[in-house]
């Protein structure tokens, strides 16, 4: 036995190019420039690309171990349908079907992020929108969009939309004024 040919010291920079990130059945290209200091990462810019979706953006995770963070992202377009099948596939839990099962599947990893959302253009349930703004709070297993603001059929909704998927029989919710 000889040494390991590769030994990692530290990391202080991540750049990513064209990495797939594969949820569900989601695909999205992405490219990041990332700073890591101690348990933190700053997203200095991060953009990704789907088949309909295209966004940029930045922000940090405040905590790496804790899965916690903050990130702002500009979409044009944007297709919540392809967001949120992306969101609720990446953090829907594993489902137990079994004591023996349950006993051996891995532990949901946590999640706290907040992304503030915009997009001039985009669409939702083969519906085309414009304006939207929203907070995006994700959590393991759910998600909401609040306040949610946009424009859409002539007019505007404000409100809240909501997604969980903690259950085999995922839930949503929206409420708002049109």
């Amino acid at each position: 036995g000889g040494s390991p040919a590769l030994t990692i010291v530290s990391i202080r920079v991540i750049e990513l190019r064209r990495v797939a990130l594969v949820a569900g059945d989601q695909r999205w290209l992405s490219d990041a420039d990332c700073r890591v200091e101690g348990d933190r990462l700053d997203i200095i810019k991060v953009s990704a690309q789907s088949k309909a979706t295209r966004f940029q953006g930045s922000g940090a995770l405040t905590s790496i171990s804790r899965n916690e963070g903050e990130l702002t992202i500009a979409a044009n377009p944007l297709d919540l349908d392809e967001l949120m099948a992306f969101g609720s596939a990446l953090s829907r839990p594993v489902v137990k079907s079994s004591p023996a099962a349950a006993a051996a599947a891995p532990t949901p990893v946590p999640v706290q992020l907040t992304v503030k959302l915009t997009a001039p253009s985009g669409q939702l349930a083969a519906q085309p929108f414009h304006e939207l703004a929203t907070t995006a709070t994700i959590t393991t297993g759910a998600f909401s969009l609040s306040p949610l603001t946009v424009g859409a059929f002539g007019g505007r909704f404000d409100g809240r939309l909501d997604a969980d998927s903690r259950k085999s029989d995922p839930v949503l919710r929206v409420n708002g004024r049109i």
